[in-house]
């Protein structure tokens, strides 16, 4: 029971937390130019699925407000969906920022339908917000704070992502171990 409830506050906090970055930055979130700088949030799928449910309980909630209305729901939900879905299979945590960006796809869409912009136009300027949100600003910093284990606890990093971290330490003394024996090799027949 205690597990449920700690699962429900972080998906709330998150959740709350995502409107509040998105909201308090209206005029950036919303537009042909667009850096949600909550997007970053984001990233935090990776560490627990539990997260999924609080980007897209966030976007939902944010878009509420956006000045396209409902279709803003639909659209930017469903990029949401897929770039946490697609965030859940990803082997390496410095790759998360890929599909968020490439999610942009249903926004640009959205402003091509809605607004009559110019679809390339809108996905080049969409997409590099979304590239500064989660790529360049926020990944870093989820990077660095990976790094320690208070955060690790703090998120709830589930079973997966400590399996892979366990995976590419393995690979990295496995590297280490074939170098030495190659160098040993070359050393041998010389």
């Amino acid at each position: 029971m205690r597990n449920r409830a700690v699962k429900l506050v972080r998906i709330a906090i998150i959740t709350a937390l995502y409107v509040a970055l998105s909201l308090a930055i209206a005029p950036l979130a919303f537009g042909l130019i667009q850096i949600r700088f909550s997007e970053m949030l984001v990233l935090l799928c990776f560490y627990n699925r539990d997260y999924c449910y609080s980007m897209i309980l966030g976007c939902f909630f944010v878009n509420l407000f956006s000045p396209l209305g409902w279709i803003d729901l639909l659209f930017g939900t469903l990029g949401t969906i897929l770039s946490v879905v697609a965030i859940r299979f990803l082997p390496r945590d410095y790759l998360a920022f890929i599909p968020p960006v490439l999610c942009t796809v249903f926004v640009a869409l959205e402003f091509n339908l809605v607004l009559h912009e110019p679809f390339w136009l809108s996905l080049a300027t969409i997409m590099a917000g979304e590239f500064i949100a989660v790529g360049i600003i926020g990944t870093p910093i989820f990077m660095l704070l990976s790094k320690r284990k208070e955060f690790l606890k703090m998120v709830g990093a589930d079973d997966r992502y400590f399996a892979i971290k366990e995976e590419i330490i393995r690979a990295k003394k496995y590297r280490k171990v074939l170098k030495e024996f190659r160098a040993e090799f070359k050393k041998d027949k010389k």
